[in-house]
């Protein structure tokens, strides 16, 4: 099991060398992870904040839990995804997720009908940006047509990690598992009791829950 934190705590609202000075004390504690939510109604961007974290730590991981899908597009992300992975030398983390339907439909106005595909849609580009790949996508959310992002020298991949509270989001998850291997590295949350977890794992059967331990971040 590794130990992360998620920063800022919730409440709170520091100013940039408080944060990145609670990064570098996270990392001096020996913890393997910090985590920065992208909260549309405060300031920082969690990507370039963590890429600025990545100039003042050396070990430890650092992820963003979650970037929306609906705010940017997915040659955005896949830009800042780099840009961080290079600022912290292979340490990037690249949570995505969905957001809460109140803020993405009601306070910033976008049609969230068909979410859990509009996420598969953007991990299935995202993947294939963050590789060098070609990519002609037409969807009802985005789309990208011939297009070719040639990653920085030196720098892979980061790992993505998709957010999930629901069945939905949750298959999505297994899917691009299975569509995108090591590359891809999706973290399903599922709300509910141990007892429940415990049963789903017994109707996996032992050989499907040692591939489940191997492959999935949860």
């Amino acid at each position: 099991m590794r130990i992360g934190l998620t920063l800022p705590t919730p409440g709170e609202n520091p100013d940039l060398a408080t944060l990145l000075g609670a990064v570098e004390h996270a990392e001096k504690l020996g913890l393997a992870a910090a985590w920065m939510p992208n909260i549309s109604s405060r300031g920082f961007d969690a990507p370039m904040a963590l890429a600025l974290a990545g100039a003042r730590t050396r070990r430890i991981e650092l992820g963003t839990f979650v970037v929306p899908t609906f705010t940017r597009h997915t040659i955005v992300m896949a830009q800042q995804a780099l840009s961080a992975q290079a600022a912290t030398g292979g340490r990037f983390v690249l949570g995505i997720g969905l957001s809460h339907r109140s803020a993405m439909e009601g306070q910033l106005g976008f049609d969230s009908r068909g979410r859990s595909g509009t996420c598969a849609s953007t991990s299935t580009c995202l993947t294939a940006l963050l590789r060098g790949q070609t990519v002609d996508f037409t969807g009802e959310q985005f789309q990208v047509h011939n297009f070719t992002l040639t990653p920085p020298p030196g720098v892979t991949a980061p790992p993505i990690l998709v957010a999930a509270l629901g069945p939905q989001m949750l298959a999505t998850g297994r899917a691009a598992l299975r569509r995108h291997g090591d590359l891809g590295r999706w973290a399903p949350v599922r709300r509910g009791s141990r007892e429940g977890h415990r049963r789903r794992r017994r109707r996996r059967g032992p050989a499907r829950a040692a591939r489940a331990r191997e492959r999935p971040r949860v």
